[in-house]
């Protein structure tokens, strides 16, 4: 029992985690925009199952419609978009998503370092380290940042099969997994998967002799193609929609740069999170600037100490010793201003300099592993004390980073505060959630289009000409109009509609008309003189269906290149 304390410590303390989240719903910073989407998306799922994936959420905006899933990854979503198709309340399949990507990220960190070091007792304080860092629960519990934290998930998987074809014989699972991994992380989120690259590109170039290897080359090229292939139905669709239009995003404009140094971490950050300054600073008479939130990274900091320990007794091995001081030197270098100032031009696209702590996280959790695997001493009692130490203590500070905001909500909900709507699911869906009136979040609408232009301009058909006389509705997810009479070669009709390129308008001889964007940013169908029946609705592009194919094709090989190396492994096995 006394050998197995440390499993049963880390499986309780994910329990304990996953009932917190299934009991509480989290005040997230991002909260509306992800459950948004999941019922928006169910409701598309209803109405045709089989247009998998999504492009446009039609019903959205008072029925206007809503691209975002041609900008934002949305694969992992359709899990608890299918589980409100069968009755689940948008909250609560929103909570039970948040449990599953918390055991999801313990269960690839747990197998992403069994492929480096293939030791159970050593991987699973890798997965203990990473899952329960401060910023990865930040990241779930309180900022509700759900495509940060599935890129989180996949993100150990990336190094491991990485490492495995950089320094080890190449094997074709090893490809498979990084390309997949790699995949994964795109369709959760770009941001992430951005600095993915830059990292995998920094350590091709200080091992350059390494990579250069021919069979290792090959490999990373495979992975390349399989990623590219993988998501193929995102990315391509994604450029597309980008080089057809500018939509609202965070940009890289001198007022975004700006924001990035507000939100550059200050010293302070590294010891205590937002919501416990917060407690402080009301408690005690202390001056803080609480106008920017800040994650605050505690937890790392903890095996950061006892990591400097360990250098300073050279118990690491050069290579671990490189990894650990380079990931101090990263987590120090975010809270020195004047360094964000001096790499603000090329960095704002981040929006947040904070996001570079994932790679923090996963650099020091390594550590902490090599940390207890080097940690015995003569006395086997005192190094089991030193590793239980260092679990819960670990596990106290994970708790404490988010304990904070959870304190609040339940003292919010006991005062009948106003926020009491956003913790009661039944109100929550009766006041917050109403796909047919609210709108989600600005991003990704066309440029220029303010959140609220449905609103005030109304469920209306236009038209350039006054004389113009036509009749139209709504029918399921096109919008039909009927032109009775049009005087003019000139005419267009604007229509209740956000513009994106994939949108037809047609009558029912099938002769097409042109579509420009209005300067409302929205549909503008140019129909000159013409008299008759027209059909406006979002069919989808070539490059869509193309690309498409392009990813079912990749997996279904992906699929059986998997089950060809497990083969050959067996029959390596038998032979041996």
């Amino acid at each position: 029992m006394k050998k197995e304390l440390e499993k049963w410590i880390i499986i309780s303390a994910l329990v304990i985690l996953s009932i917190v989240l299934l009991v509480v719903l989290p005040l997230g910073h991002d909260l509306w925009f992800h459950v948004y989407r999941i019922g928006a998306m169910a409701t598309e799922l209803r109405n045709n199952p089989w247009q998998i994936p999504i492009r446009m959420l039609s019903e959205s905006y008072n029925g206007y419609g809503y691209g975002a899933a041609l900008y934002y990854g949305d694969l992992f979503l359709y899990i608890p978009a299918m589980l409100v198709c069968i009755g689940m309340k948008e909250v609560a399949a929103y909570k039970l998503f948040t449990v599953m990507i918390l055991w999801t990220t313990f269960g690839i960190a747990f197998a992403s370092a069994r492929m480096m070091e293939k030791e159970n007792k050593t991987a699973i304080y890798f997965s203990l380290f990473y899952t329960f860092s401060s910023y990865g629960l930040l990241n779930l519990c309180i900022r509700s940042a759900i495509g940060e934290s599935l890129a989180f998930a996949f993100l150990p998987l990336v190094i491991s099969s990485f490492w495995n074809i950089l320094y080890r014989k190449p094997r074709r699972r090893n490809r498979i997994l990084l390309g997949s991994a790699m995949a994964a992380i795109v369709m959760s989120h770009m941001l992430t998967f951005v600095l993915c690259v830059v990292l995998l590109c920094v350590w091709c170039a200080v091992d350059i002799k390494k990579v250069i290897i021919r069979d290792k080359l090959i490999e990373f090229i495979k992975a390349a193609v399989f990623m590219i292939g993988m998501s193929a139905s995102f990315i391509f669709p994604l450029f597309e929609q980008m080089l057809y239009q500018k939509v609202q995003t965070p940009g890289n404009d001198d007022y975004q740069k700006q924001m990035f140094m507000n939100y550059s971490i200050d010293w302070m950050d590294y010891f205590i999170p937002y919501d416990m300054k917060k407690i402080v600073a009301s408690v005690f008479p202390v001056s803080w600037d609480l106008e920017y939130w800040h994650p605050g990274t505690i937890g790392l900091f903890a095996i950061m100490i006892l990591g400097v320990g360990l250098i300073i007794k050279s118990r690491f091995s050069k290579r671990q010793t490189g990894v650990m001081i380079c990931s101090i030197g990263a987590l120090v270098l975010l809270g020195i201003k004047n360094v964000m100032e001096i790499v603000k031009e090329f960095m704002a696209f981040m929006q947040f300099p904070w996001r570079i702590l994932t790679f923090v996280t996963l650099g020091l959790a390594f550590c902490g592993m090599w940390l207890v695997e080097n940690m015995d001493t003569e006395s086997k009692k005192k190094s089991r004390n030193l590793k239980l130490v260092l679990l819960l203590g670990t596990l106290g500070i994970a708790f404490l980073a988010i304990g904070p905001r959870y304190a609040y909500q339940i003292y919010i909900q006991k005062d009948n505060y106003e926020y009491i709507r956003e913790n009661n699911p039944e109100i929550y869906h009766k006041y917050m959630i109403r796909y047919d009136k609210n709108g989600a979040d600005a991003l990704y609408l066309p440029e220029g289009t303010y959140l609220y232009t449905y609103q005030d301009r109304g469920e209306v058909v236009s038209s350039n000409n006054e004389n113009v006389e036509y009749q139209w509705q709504r029918r399921q997810k096109q919008i039909d109009i009927q032109v009775q009479n049009n005087p003019y070669t000139d005419s267009t009709l604007e229509v209740p509609l956000f513009i994106y390129k994939g949108y037809t308008a047609e009558n029912t001889k099938g002769r097409c008309f042109p579509i420009e964007k209005s300067s409302n940013g929205l549909v503008n169908v140019v129909i000159g003189d013409y008299v008759g029946d027209i059909q406006i609705k979002y069919q989808g592009t070539l490059v869509q269906k193309i690309s498409n194919i392009i990813t079912l094709i990749t997996m279904l090989g992906m699929i059986v290149m998997w089950k060809m190396s497990g083969s050959a492994s067996g029959k390596n096995r038998l032979n041996l």
